[in-house]
């Protein structure tokens, strides 16, 4: 019986492999209900003895199971190194897709195996390939679980053009490059690598190592590139909030991916689609060590979002915790001046070369009359109305808060749309496995009926023949 096969194949018994294909001509291409052949089993627990026997009696490597899998891709998936070695001896195709496009390199990502992957890439597996489900790359599936050296193997293979399948397309892209010159040249050799590559949400690989505090990942995509390019790198956004890689990592509080960021020369003060910086999300979340690098980069304490907020805000209740923040940027105010500061104190600065502190009321109010009298003034020579001004100002502003509002409007629905449309692709790919699997119940059941009546039927004739 061909599920005596399987059941051989997965406990890696050899012996009675070869008795049952030699002797008994089980078909070594049989399928059990899963879609399984023993050569599905054999991988997947890493036999690679049997491996190199199934397919020396003309088992197919790419025979797929229920669920689009290889042999190979199964071999991955379970880590099994030597199992996926025979496979590649063999023949295997490392560019065989799951239903959903996935990969045995995309497998191979997740188990954290730099060796099985470099193995692949070896291959033939192609690194660069995007699954159909979330749009992701190797790359993506490495930068999510920190693998930082699976990241590494994958870049030195993609480093130079000729490594890239779409040849043609990258030389007519350098040539465009060429003629523009600047910093875009920069981006054209790292475009090749698909460093920028983003999945669904608009996420590149520094966004998803940023936002799960991978340090390692973050320095490895940081430093395949020039310093141009690294700084037009650090300022992408992911799709759906446009929030840049020290966005997500002050927003999770990784202290570590935000300060090597910052060091990077990341832009403190790049806003997200609510005009939100890294600055408000630090002082929201009160993490004083991260306001300290923030402070130091140049953050600015008084930006606004879109709703007229700024991070001061969320430092307003607590006077202690704002002066802890502002203490390591110059001089603090005394004792007395800190006594003497109002439970409205918004910003607490010294005055400039003057040595001691300004108190944040005076200070506020001197700076307002200030923005005032300039912007009279600069309105009186341009002959323009200042009320009028002011409220082509804010009709602007509210311009672009609908946009924004929009746009988020229009991503979201993209979003639902694409999760609608994957359940409905997984509710078809599940109702056709149960329709197979039926079928091959059915097709066992006709068969054990057939062999039973054909014993029955041989007792029958050996009675006969005795009498």
């Amino acid at each position: 019986m061909a599920v005596a096969l399987h059941a051989y194949a997965r406990r890696g018994a050899l012996e009675q492999i070869r008795y049952s294909v030699e002797e008994l001509s089980e078909d070594v291409n049989a399928l059990d209900i899963q879609h399984m052949t023993a050569m599905h089993y054999a991988a997947k627990r890493g036999f690679a003895h049997i491996v190199h026997y199934l397919h020396d009696k003309r088992a197919d490597l790419e025979i797929k199971n229920g669920v689009g899998q290889t042999a190979l891709t199964l071999a991955s998936q379970a880590n099994q190194l030597e199992a996926v070695e025979a496979l590649l001896k063999r023949g295997a195709n490392a560019q065989a897709q799951e239903e959903h496009g996935i990969t045995a390199l995309h497998r191979a990502c997740l188990t954290g195996n730099e060796l099985l992957v470099r193995t692949l890439i070896k291959g033939k597996a192609d690194p660069l390939a995007i699954e159909g489900f979330a749009f992701e790359s190797a790359l993506h599936y490495a930068a999510r679980e920190g693998h930082d050296e699976i990241l590494r193997a994958i870049l030195e293979h993609v480093k130079q053009p000729h490594d890239i399948p779409d040849h043609q397309a990258i030389e007519e892209e350098r040539d465009m490059l060429k003629r523009e010159q600047g910093e875009s040249a920069y981006r054209c050799g790292f475009r090749a690598r698909r460093l920028d590559e983003r999945n669904s949400r608009g996420e590149t690989a520094l966004h998803l190592s940023a936002a799960n505090a991978h340090l390692q990942c973050v320095k490895v995509l940081l430093q395949m590139g020039t310093e141009s390019w690294k700084r037009w790198f650090l300022e992408v956004k992911e799709g759906k909030n446009e929030e840049t890689a020290l966005f997500l990592a002050c927003k999770h509080e990784h202290n570590d991916v935000a300060r090597f960021l910052l060091d990077e020369k990341a832009d403190p003060n790049t806003s997200n689609a609510q005009g939100r910086s890294p600055m408000h999300v630090a002082s929201q979340a009160r993490n004083l060590p991260l306001l300290n690098y923030l402070l130091r980069a140049g953050g600015n304490f008084m930006q606004e979002t879109l709703d007229g907020s700024v991070p001061l805000t969320h430092l307003h209740p607590d006077r202690s915790l704002l002066l802890n923040a502002l203490r390591p940027l110059g001089p603090t105010p005394s004792q007395e001046e800190e006594k003497r500061s109002s439970e409205d104190v918004l910003m607490l600065v010294s005055d400039v070369g003057g040595g001691r502190a300004a108190d944040a009321q005076d200070y506020m109010t001197r700076r307002r009359i200030m923005i005032a009298e300039t912007f009279k003034a600069h309105a009186k020579l341009s002959h323009v109305d200042p009320q009028r001004f002011l409220a082509e100002q804010e009709e602007a502003r509210l311009r672009r808060l609908r946009s924004r509002m929009e746009h988020k409007a229009m991503s979201e629905l993209e979003t639902r749309l694409r999760a609608e449309t994957a359940q409905k692709k997984i509710a078809r790919y599940w109702k056709d496995y149960q329709r197979r699997k039926d079928e091959m119940r059915k097709e066992l059941q006709k068969k054990k009926r057939r062999e039973e009546a054909e014993r029955a039927r041989k007792e029958k004739y050996s009675t006969s023949q005795v009498k």
